[in-house]
């Protein structure tokens, strides 16, 4: 079983991530963090585990029994990942405020980052929700050196500097060539944990060969696929999934990418990484 500790547990994120895990068959989960909640049991914080755990936060958790940390909050993260760490303890890190020297961190974005996660790396630095949607609606066009011009994307609110920095650093991990622009333009979007990105990509390429290009390319990843219908947040809502929709406007392709922004863009990716880092089923712990 993977001894796994979860640094900062009082947000409703990680509330499900600690329902994930103690249902994950491989995992154990045996501490989650918190210096302010600190002897609290976490049923009484997180009501939805009422009778499905006895655990309660500890403020300094015993490190040198813990296969991987995942970590939820920056200042946390801070106070204990200090000194010497055990030499076997991966990190999976979910918050953008917190780095760490001395590790090999390798970008968590599974789709393309795969064979990294599961043959080198000891820690995984998680994608934001919003460059996890971006990146997911253009990477198979970047596998095939075709992203060749400015990108226009209509997103939700977000850290537009940030995220076309994440986006670009994917798309350059398969087109080294990519030196074009990521336009992020805000668009309003109904309350929730729902995500919506439209791609907009410049290619004089016929629609059925750039469909078999995504086919192809997602073949083989277990929570990503193309669809014949315009997804919405309700079809992925609560799962690890992300729908893309793919269609032509005059000279560009236009790529929908809905995701669940707490799952696919956060804890479940980061359960994602997990089951790689050990040699696991990717979908272990992530089934409906």
């Amino acid at each position: 079983m993977i001894k796994t500790g979860i640094i900062g547990g009082a947000s409703k994120a990680a509330g499900e991530l600690i329902k994930i895990l103690i249902n994950h068959p491989d995992v154990t989960l045996k501490w989650v963090s918190s210096h302010e909640l600190d002897g609290e049991r976490i049923d009484m914080v997180h009501r939805r585990l009422t009778g499905e755990t006895s655990l309660a936060f500890a403020s300094s958790p015993d490190l040198g029994r813990t296969d991987v940390v995942i970590v939820c909050d920056a200042a946390e993260a801070q106070r204990l990942l200090v000194g010497e760490l055990p030499g076997e303890m991966r990190i999976i890190n979910l918050v953008p405020q917190f780095t760490l020297e001395g590790r090999y961190w390798v970008y968590g974005l599974s789709e393309c980052n795969r064979k990294f996660m599961v043959r080198e790396c000891d820690s995984v630095d998680c994608p934001s929700p919003a460059a996890m949607a971006i990146s997911l609606a253009v990477l198979p066009m970047a596998r095939n050196l075709m992203v060749n011009s400015d990108i226009v994307v209509h997103a939700p609110a977000c850290d537009a500097t940030s995220v076309a920095r994440e986006v670009g650093y994917a798309i350059t991990n398969l087109q080294t060539s990519f030196s074009s622009k990521i336009n992020i333009v805000e668009q309003a979007q109904p309350a929730g944990r729902g995500l919506v990105v439209k791609a907009y990509i410049e290619t004089g390429v016929a629609i059925d060969v750039l469909r078999k290009l995504y086919d192809d390319y997602y073949d083989d990843h277990n929570f990503v696929t193309v669809v014949d219908f315009e997804p919405t947040v309700d079809d992925v809502a609560h799962t690890n999934k992300c729908l893309l929709h793919m269609e032509r406007e005059g000279g560009k392709l236009v790529v929908t990418a809905v995701i669940d922004a707490v799952l696919k863009g956060g804890i479940g990716n980061a359960v994602h990484c997990l089951n790689l880092l050990f040699g696991l089923y990717e979908r272990t712990g992530l089934k409906l």
